[in-house]
C-alpha cells in the first residue's frame, strides 16, 4: 500500500492496516508523558531527574461503527490483540508526523544513552557537546559516538528498536555522520518477519566518512524489501577499517521523493492496547474507543 497521509496505522508485526477514520478528524491528544523525579532546593531552586518518556494515542469512533460494516473488521483486530488473542508484537504508525522513528532512537540517545544501539565491536557512547550540525541546531544536541572499531570490513552498529514495514511503500532513511579519522561505511536496513527472525540485510553503496558532519539518506523501494519482511532495524555496516564514527539526526520516512528536514521521531511505537471499549448505540451502531500505549 502506499501511505495515506493523515491516517493512523495499527497492526501485529507483518499485518498493519489504516485505522477507521475518527469522527471529523478527531482530537487526538498525543502529549508524551514525562516519568521523572522532581525536588526543590531549600534555596528554592526545582531540579528533575527525567527517567524517560512515553507516548499515547486515545482514539474514539463514537457512534457511526455499524456491526456489519469493513470499520468494525478492523476495529475487531485492534480487541483482538487486546485480548491477548495475538501473541506477536503490535505497532501504531501516526502518518502525520514526518519521522517514524521513536525519539530516542531519532536522536541518537538523547533520552536513554546508548542503549538502544548495539555493535559487533567497540563501544558506543552518548555524547552530549552541542548540536552535531547546524541543521539541528535548537533540535537534537549531540550524537551517538561509535569508538574502538575492530579493524577490517564487515563491523555492524545497528539501532535495536524494531521499525514496521509498510508493505507496497518505499522506506527512506537519512542522518548524519562523520568521522574523526578515515573509513566508509553502508547504510543497512536488517529485515525481520513476523517472529523477529532475521531474513536479509539491504545495504546502499558505500559512504567515505567526511571530517565534517554532513547528511546522507537510504530508500529501499517497496520491490526490494524482503519477501515476509514485518519489521527492520537501521545501521551501518564497514567496508574497510574504520576510526571512530558519530551520528545524529535519523529520520525515517515513507513513500517520499526526498528526506524532508529533520524532525525529532513521532511517527512509530511498539504498543499495548489499553483499554477498548465498545458501547451500542442503538440496535445497528457500536461507540469504540483505544488507547494505544507506547511500550
Amino acid at each position: 500500500m502506499t501511505i495515506q497521509r493523515g491516517r493512523f496505522y495499527f497492526g501485529s508485526a507483518g499485518d498493519m492496516s489504516p485505522l477507521p477514520m475518527t469522527i471529523g478528524g478527531g482530537t487526538v491528544d498525543v502529549s508524551p508523558v514525562l516519568y521523572e523525579a522532581f525536588s526543590r532546593a531549600l534555596r528554592g531552586t526545582p531540579s528533575s531527574t527525567v527517567y524517560g518518556a512515553r507516548r499515547s494515542w486515545p482514539l474514539a469512533w463514537p457512534s457511526y461503527i455499524r456491526t456489519d460494516s469493513p470499520e468494525w473488521r478492523s476495529l475487531q483486530r485492534v480487541e483482538a490483540i487486546y485480548r491477548g488473542l495475538i501473541r506477536r508484537r503490535a505497532y501504531f504508525l501516526d502518518s502525520r508526523a514526518v519521522n517514524a522513528l521513536s525519539p530516542d532512537v531519532s536522536t541518537c540517545g538523547g533520552e536513554l544513552g546508548s542503549e538502544s544501539f548495539a555493535g559487533s565491536s567497540g563501544v558506543l557512547t552518548r555524547l552530549n557537546n552541542g548540536p552535531m550540525h547546524g541543521d539541528l541546531w535548537s533540535l537534537c544536541e549531540g550524537w551517538l559516538e561509535w569508538e574502538g572499531i575492530a579493524t577490517g570490513a564487515g563491523q555492524t552498529m545497528f539501532g535495536q528498536p524494531h521499525s514496521v514495514v509498510l508493505d507496497g511503500s518505499s522506506h527512506t532513511w537519512s542522518f548524519y555522520v562523520n568521522t574523526d579519522s578515515s573509513g566508509s561505511v553502508t547504510p543497512t536496513f536488517a529485515f525481520y518477519d513476523r517472529d523477529r527472525g532475521p531474513l536479509a540485510t539491504v545495504a546502499d553503496t558505500a559512504i567515505t566518512l567526511p571530517a565534517v558532519p554532513a547528511r546522507y539518506s537510504m530508500t529501499v523501494a517497496a520491490a526490494d524489501i524482503p519477501t515476509d519482511a514485518a519489521t527492520f532495524q537501521l545501521g551501518f555496516t564497514t567496508t574497510a577499517t574504520t576510526g571512530d564514527v558519530s551520528t545524529a539526526g535519523w529520520q525515517l520516512e515513507y513513500d517520499v521523493p526526498a528526506p524532508s528536514d529533520w524532525t525529532l521521531g513521532a511517527g512509530g511505537a511498539e504498543v499495548m492496547v489499553r483499554p477498548f471499549t465498545v458501547a451500542y448505540v442503538d440496535a445497528a451502531r457500536l461507540a469504540v474507543s483505544a488507547t494505544f500505549l507506547e511500550v
